[in-house]
């Protein structure tokens, strides 16, 4: 069951993503930056954009992406 997320601020998720080896490999057109992390068996790639908080759906869907549960993430 998931638990509620709150908004969070934009340095802290990159801190969490890093903490999960996360890489930043660049900035993409517009305003969003992209994680990278090499697994054995694949490269799992997300974004974040450069708004001071990052909204709980984002939040959500970067822990879906990144192939962990929630409580893993944090």
């Amino acid at each position: 069951m998931q638990g509620k997320i709150h908004p969070l601020p934009r340095k802290e998720v990159i801190q969490i993503l890093q903490s999960n080896g996360f890489q930043q490999v660049n900035k993409i057109k517009g305003r969003h930056l992209k994680f990278r992390k090499q697994t054995d068996k694949e490269v799992l790639t997300t974004m974040i954009s450069h708004r001071p908080k990052i909204q709980p759906t984002t939040i959500r869907f970067i822990i879906k992406q990144s192939k962990k549960q929630e409580e893993e993430f944090y």
